[in-house]
């Protein structure tokens, strides 16, 4: 708007023919560069800098030919023609273009268009605990409490989302129809009371972690004691933030104390000593299981898989086991104190979801998860055996 406004038809750096070329052809160049990076995206190459100069150079020649294929010819001929006609032509353009696009929408894409496996592998993704929107808590609402399986409460599940991600599992493991468990779980709220969120914003200014925990050792006064507890947290993702994040490399999410602007051993061991202290608070009046974390895959294993399918791989997706210890190790010892301290008892996840030196995301073609974290409701029933115990010892 301001070039356009400053009529300056001798300025030497707007009259340069490389300049107005790439000018005549922006829009061209504009609408054609999308789809050639939604391509990098779908091959993995986005963030390669070779690739990034293919297409850009393919944008600037395909949007070239587009200008004086497309674009000219258009321009010349709606302005031959006559407003009404011109309009008319143009009505009938985007029909042409948005009766299709509302069709495939509203039948959430074109069953069928890639082979089943493809189509199977992508829709874990939807895979998941259908009670979700009703028993798992969120910011702004209120706070539910559901019982999964029979009425005769035999568990107490306690977590954030990787609590509602595996209680089918959970509740699969039992042994009697009647048994029943409980769910009481808040999004990025591991059962750590007193902590709290690091960067308040208007975005979470409805977050309360604090009043879900006290809400949950209130409720757990009038519950009976011989119910065990199972407590499943992804506490990696509130002491480092979201795995694979270059943007933001380590940094809290959470604090107790006081806000630490890096993740350091001091913050680390403090966020253990309190989810040591709180699972041994709990174990003095009832019995305590603490599952080991879930891995964390860093990429949507679903869509990357069947974007892979299509493009004639096969091979599983997997995380190398050492990494997910690296990330790990310290919710470990805080767990390993909190048996030795109180007895609490641990559930490990790993001989379960690993093999060898490699934790799964996929086998056989079927993710194992619904997204880059959570377990699909595919993917959690591998944990039904390591559950099952918890039936068996109680």
């Amino acid at each position: 708007m301001l070039v356009l406004a400053a009529e300056r038809f001798t300025s030497a750096g707007l009259s340069h023919r490389g300049l107005q070329w790439l000018g005549n052809r922006s829009y061209s160049v504009y609408l054609w560069h999308w789809p050639l990076y939604v391509g990098l995206a779908y091959m993995e190459r986005k963030d390669q800098p070779l690739w990034i100069s293919i297409a850009i150079t393919l944008t600037l020649g395909i949007g070239h030919c587009s200008y004086l294929w497309i674009e000219n010819p258009a321009r010349r001929l709606a302005e031959r023609l006559s407003p009404g006609r011109g309009a008319g032509l143009l009505a009938s353009a985007a029909a042409v273009v948005l009766l299709p696009a509302v069709a495939i929408w509203r039948q959430e894409g074109i069953h069928g268009r890639f082979p089943q496996f493809v189509e199977l592998a992508a829709a874990e993704s939807g895979n998941i605990n259908r009670q979700r929107a009703d028993c798992y808590s969120m910011p702004g609402r209120p706070f539910p409490s559901c019982i999964h399986g029979g009425t005769n409460p035999r568990l107490i599940g306690i977590g954030d989302s990787h609590l509602s991600a595996t209680v089918s599992a959970l509740t699969q493991a039992r042994t009697k129809e009647s048994d029943g468990v409980i769910e009481w779980s808040y999004r990025g709220c591991q059962f750590a009371p007193g902590m709290r969120p690091a960067m308040p914003s208007e975005k979470n200014s409805d977050y309360s972690c604090e009043e879900f925990t006290q809400r949950v050792l209130h409720e757990l006064e009038t519950t009976p004691r011989n119910i065990p507890v199972v407590l499943i947290g992804r506490y990696a993702l509130s002491a480092f933030g979201p795995i694979g994040n270059p943007l933001d490399p380590d940094i809290p999410q959470v604090f107790f104390s006081r806000p630490y602007a890096q993740t350091t051993p001091e913050f680390l061991a403090e966020f253990g000593e309190h989810i040591t202290r709180s699972a041994c608070e709990l174990a003095r009046y009832r019995t305590v299981y603490m599952m080991r974390p879930i891995p964390e895959i860093g990429l949507n294993v679903p869509k990357t898989l069947s974007r892979r399918m299509t493009l004639g791989s096969w091979q599983d997706l997997s995380v190398p086991l050492a990494q997910y210890r690296q990330r790990n190790a310290w919710v470990w010892s805080a767990q390993d104190a909190a048996r030795d301290r109180c007895g609490i008892r641990i559930l490990d996840p790993i001989p379960y979801l690993c093999r060898g030196e490699r934790c799964d995301a996929s086998r056989n073609g079927r993710p194992l998860y619904a997204d880059d974290n959570h377990l699909s409701e595919y993917g959690n029933k591998l944990l039904v055996p390591m559950f099952a115990t918890v039936y068996r010892d109680n």
